[in-house]
């Protein structure tokens, strides 16, 4: 007997669908891929700023203040030192820097010595008074210039008024 093809295709005999068939295995990673070029270097950075220069140490021995004749007039050469003294003394305008320090010592055993400033203020410290200082016999005081644009001083020390 011969079947034909056409006539069963044709005819009623095909059937429905199947069921779906189960998922399959999941198959293996693939190789890794090849790395990317480096990135071009960029050009260096500049410099940062220089930093500001420390402190200047002490010059000489810091437990010795040297003693000086009263210059006239006074000069920045006195600044460090301690003057001995029996005559009034004038601060002029314009020479200290601020930060520069004196020492004056009234040598006299019988007369105050007056202390001024010309063209700037003195300030007694601790107070607001501003003028002349009277220094009395035997007495010590020191002198900081703390504005030297303004010259502006301040006055300490024992026996001043």
């Amino acid at each position: 007997m011969t079947i034909n093809l056409s006539t069963i295709i044709g005819s009623s005999f095909i059937g429905s669908q199947g069921p779906q068939g189960l998922q399959g295995t999941q198959g293996t990673q693939g190789a890794q891929g090849t790395q990317g070029a480096q990135g071009t270097q960029n050009t260096q950075g500049s410099q940062g700023l220089q930093g500001a220069q420390g402190l200047q140490g002490l010059i000489g021995n810091p437990t010795s203040i040297p003693q000086i004749s009263l210059p006239s007039p006074l000069t920045r050469s006195i600044v460090g030192t301690h003057i001995s003294t029996t005559s009034n003394v004038s601060i002029p305008s314009g020479v200290f820097l601020t930060g520069d320090v004196f020492s004056i010592y009234n040598s006299s055993q019988s007369v105050s010595i007056t202390i001024s400033s010309s063209g700037g203020t003195l300030y007694q410290a601790g107070t607001t008074n501003t003028g002349n200082r009277t220094l009395s016999t035997n007495g010590i005081c020191t002198i900081l210039c703390v504005d030297g644009t303004t010259n502006k001083f301040v006055i300490s020390g024992q026996i001043v008024t």
